[in-house]
C-alpha cells in the first residue's frame, strides 16, 4: 500500500486544483473560489480547518497554500469524504461541461503516487468524471435580483462590521446609498434596518421593484458604493476590506457581480492612502541616516523642485514650521484621488528617484530595498499597478554608481 503524509496529499490536491482553475481564470479568482468552498465545507468537515488558501499580496503570507501539520494526526481514510465533496463542489461551481474537463485535467495533473493514494481511500476520479457526464441536476428556482442584492449587501455589512464595528458599517453603507441615489434612483428602494434593534439576519430590505432594473445598472451603482465604503474603512487604517469581502462572498455571488460589471481590481487603495504610506516610509528610511526633521526637510525641498513640472504634486503639502513632527507635518489633499493612476504613479516614481540621487551612490543602491521593506506588500503591489517601477530605479542608480 502506497503511503504519503496527509499534509502532502492535501497540498497536492489543493495545488493541482489551484493550478487548473487559475489557468482558466486568474490566481485571484482561483484563490477566492477554492477558499470559499473550503470554508463552506469546514462546518461539515472540521479537518478542513487545517487547510488554508490565501492571496500572497500581503507581506506576512509566504505561501498561497498552508496545511497545518495537525492534519497528520487524522487517519488518512477520514480524508475521503472531505476531498470527494471538495472536488464535487468545485466541479459544480465551475459548471457541468467545464467540470467534466476539470476532473479529466485533475487526473492528469495530480500525478503519482497521489492518484494511487486517492484511489486507496476511495476517491475515484473516474467515477467523478462519469458523474459529470451522466448527472441531471434538479430544476431549482433562480434567485431574484432582490435575493442576490440583499445577500451581497448583507455580506458587505458583516465584513465591514468585522473590520470596524456595527454602527460604523451601517453608517458608511447608508451614506453611500444616500450619496448615489440621485444618480441611481433605484437605490431609494434599498433601506437598512436600525443596527441597534436587529439580529444578524434581515439587515437589508429591498422592495420588489428592484427586480425590474437591468443588472448592468445595478452593477454601476454597486461599483461606486463599494468604492465609498472601502475608502471610509481605509480612513480607519484597514486596507484589506475588499479582499475580506471577496473571501466571504459565495462563488455564485462573485460570478453575478462580474456579470453586472463590478470589478474589484478597480476598487483599490486610494491615491491619498498610497501617498501617505510612501511619505511615511520615506521619512522612516531617511531618518536612519540623519534625523526626522532633516528627512521631512529633504522631502520638502524635492517636492518644491518637482512642483513646477508635475502639477499633481500640488496635492502634497508640508508645513515647514512642523518639520520636527516628522510625517505629521505632511498632509495629502483628498482631491488627489481625482488623478489618473498613471499620473499619480509618475509623481511617486519621480519623487523616489530624486531622493535616491541625494543619498549618494553607495547608500542609494540599497535605498529602494529599505524603502520596500518599510511598505506592506499591498502598497507595493498597488504602486506597481500605478506604474512605479522600483527595479528601474535601482538599475539606474546601480548604473550611475558603476560609472563614477
Amino acid at each position: 500500500m502506497v503511503q504519503v503524509e496527509n499534509t502532502e496529499l492535501m497540498r497536492r490536491v489543493v495545488q493541482a486544483v489551484l493550478d487548473i482553475v487559475r489557468r482558466r481564470s486568474s490566481e485571484d479568482y482561483a484563490v477566492v473560489m477554492i477558499s470559499n468552498v473550503i470554508r463552506q465545507l469546514s462546518a461539515k468537515y472540521p479537518v478542513l480547518t487545517y487547510v488554508s488558501v490565501q492571496n500572497k499580496q500581503y507581506k506576512e503570507i509566504q505561501e498561497i497554500i498552508s496545511i497545518s501539520p495537525q492534519i497528520n494526526s487524522v487517519p488518512t481514510e477520514y480524508l475521503f469524504n472531505p476531498i470527494r465533496d471538495l472536488l464535487q463542489e468545485l466541479t459544480t461551481s465551475i459548471g457541468k461541461t467545464a467540470g467534466f474537463f476539470f476532473i479529466k485535467e485533475l487526473k492528469e495533473t495530480i500525478g503519482t503516487p497521489f492518484d494511487t493514494v486517492l484511489d486507496q481511500i476511495g476517491v475515484d476520479l473516474d467515477s467523478l468524471q462519469f458523474q459529470q457526464i451522466s448527472e441531471k441536476r434538479p430544476t431549482i428556482v433562480a434567485p431574484t435580483t432582490v435575493d442576490i442584492l440583499t445577500r451581497i449587501l448583507e455580506t458587505l455589512l458583516r465584513t465591514t462590521e468585522e473590520a470596524t464595528d456595527r454602527e460604523f458599517a451601517f453608517l458608511v453603507l447608508g451614506n453611500a446609498l444616500q450619496r448615489w441615489a440621485p444618480q441611481h434612483e433605484f437605490l431609494r428602494w434599498i433601506s437598512l434596518k436600525d443596527p441597534h434593534y436587529l439580529q444578524n439576519d434581515d439587515m437589508v430590505i429591498i422592495t420588489p421593484e428592484m427586480n425590474t432594473i437591468a443588472p448592468e445598472q445595478i452593477g454601476t451603482a454597486l461599483q461606486e458604493i463599494l468604492k465609498d465604503v472601502n475608502k471610509a474603512v481605509e480612513a480607519r487604517d484597514v486596507f484589506t476590506l475588499m479582499d475580506q469581502y471577496r473571501t466571504r462572498l459565495t462563488t455564485d455571488d462573485l460570478v453575478v457581480l462580474e456579470a453586472m460589471g463590478v470589478h474589484f481590481s478597480s476598487i483599490q487603495i486610494s491615491h491619498e492612502t498610497i501617498f501617505k504610506q510612501v511619505m511615511k516610509a520615506l521619512v522612516n528610511v531617511l531618518e536612519k541616516a540623519s534625523t526626522k526633521q532633516y528627512a521631512v526637510f529633504a522631502i520638502d525641498l524635492i517636492l518644491k523642485k518637482l512642483d513646477a513640472k508635475y502639477d499633481f504634486l500640488h496635492y502634497v503639502k508640508i508645513d515647514s514650521s512642523r518639520y520636527t513632527e516628522g510625517v505629521d507635518a505632511i498632509s495629502i489633499m483628498t482631491t488627489i484621488d481625482t488623478l489618473k493612476p498613471l499620473d499619480a504613479g509618475k509623481g511617486i516614481q519621480k519623487l523616489i528617484e530624486e531622493i535616491v540621487k541625494t543619498m549618494g551612490d553607495e547608500v542609494g543602491t540599497h535605498f529602494i530595498d529599505e524603502l520596500k521593506s518599510s511598505l506592506d506588500q499591498v502598497y507595493i503591489t498597488r504602486m506597481e499597478q500605478m506604474g512605479v517601477n522600483f527595479h528601474i530605479i535601482q538599475l539606474r542608480q546601480s548604473f550611475s554608481a558603476s560609472h563614477m
